[in-house]
């Protein structure tokens, strides 16, 4: 069930020669102030053309995190995990190859901060995948360029193991999509493009977390089959939002133009607070993964203009989980997009495929 790689209308660069050198020879600051793909580094960019990219074989066990584990429950649902991986050294290409060491340790740690949050919804099913160096990207690509290197390695391989899952390990069962950050951006070309051309597959998704990236209303004006969440319960739906303090006013590189937001404790678009008190407990990971569930923790309320839901309950100069300053600024709690509404995601998506699930017996 192969999709064709039809991104062009997304991103004019995919009409441009080549494997996008020609496309950011004409454009790319490093002409200016920044390096991202001069002539040194070009050898180390992520391919990016249908022709040079062989997907990973997903019939190998090894490549997946998990597959579901023992299949107890009728829906199931698909994720990628959030950047794992970023480059160690100048010479160092800019994707990490699928066997990459220190990506195939961090994935699986992850799955108890992120993936865990579907456990009570769904069977897990988790790929491994290439990923581009996310502080490359979003530190010196400009934006306009994101999704051309994302639609190489990464969503080839997105790709590969969703008509994979569907084809020899779905079984019929409805399922829910999610990801976080990197994830929910190759997600993101996932709900653009695949279902676009499988509308039959997209009638089984109970609802796509694309969490910690932008679904914008441009994408949702192209795309009309795709609607976005208004409620708790609705379903065949897109659930996505970006965690900030009040009062930001930075760029915030997951946040574009247009993006919109849903209120993870409300699960509504209206711009009401919602008062800490309201949200199920948050959970709190330490570095060495432990973790504290904190009730009352973080409330929440949508700022339709800036495309994000803001928390006033954290105070941003004393908030340790603080990354990469020079690309997240002050009061963008992008690391804890999981973390502040953690017990309220974890109820949603039961809600969500339990809905479904008796709306379709």
């Amino acid at each position: 069930m192969k999709t064709k790689m039809r991104l062009a209308h997304l991103l004019p660069w995919l009409l441009l020669p080549a494997l996008g050198l020609t496309a950011c020879a004409t454009t790319d600051p490093a002409t200016t102030t920044s390096s991202a793909v001069s002539s040194a580094a070009a050898a180390l960019l992520p391919p990016t053309g249908d022709d040079t990219i062989t997907p990973t074989d997903y019939a190998d066990p090894n490549n997946w995190v998990e597959t579901g584990g023992t299949l107890d429950q009728p829906v199931d649902v698909f994720y990628l995990y959030t950047t794992a991986w970023e480059r160690q050294s100048s010479d160092e290409q800019y994707y990490a190859e699928l066997d990459n060491a220190i990506m195939r340790e961090a994935a699986p740690r992850l799955h108890d901060q992120m993936t865990a949050v579907f456990d009570l919804s769904g069977n897990i099913f988790e790929p491994y995948y290439r990923q581009i160096d996310a502080i490359w990207m979003l530190g010196d690509l400009p934006r306009d360029q994101w999704d051309h290197y994302l639609s190489g390695l990464p969503y080839h391989d997105a790709v590969a193991a969703f008509d994979y899952y569907i084809e020899h390990l779905n079984n019929g069962r409805p399922f829910i999509l999610a990801g976080h950050s990197q994830g929910s951006a190759v997600l993101r070309l996932l709900l653009l493009d695949y279902f676009d051309d499988h509308p039959e597959v997209y009638q089984r998704m109970v609802a796509a977390y694309v969490i910690g990236w932008s679904i914008t209303q441009d994408d949702l004006d192209r795309h009309p089959y795709l609607k976005f969440a208004t409620a708790a319960d609705d379903t065949n739906v897109v659930v996505s939002y970006n965690t900030e303090a009040p009062g930001v006013t930075d760029p915030n590189p997951t946040v574009f133009d247009g993006a919109r937001a849903i209120n993870p404790i409300s699960w509504t678009q209206t711009t009401d607070p919602v008062p800490a008190t309201d949200n199920r407990p948050s959970r709190l990971f330490a570095a060495d993964g432990t973790y504290q569930d904190v009730t009352a923790y973080a409330d929440a309320q949508v700022d339709p203009d800036r495309g994000t839901v803001l928390c006033s309950t954290i105070d941003p100069a004393g908030n340790t989980v603080q990354l990469a300053p020079y690309l997240f600024p002050a009061g963008v709690y992008h690391g804890q997009d999981f973390e502040l509404y953690w017990g309220s995601l974890e109820a949603n998506a039961s809600l969500r495929a339990a809905t479904y699930v008796a709306m379709h017996r």
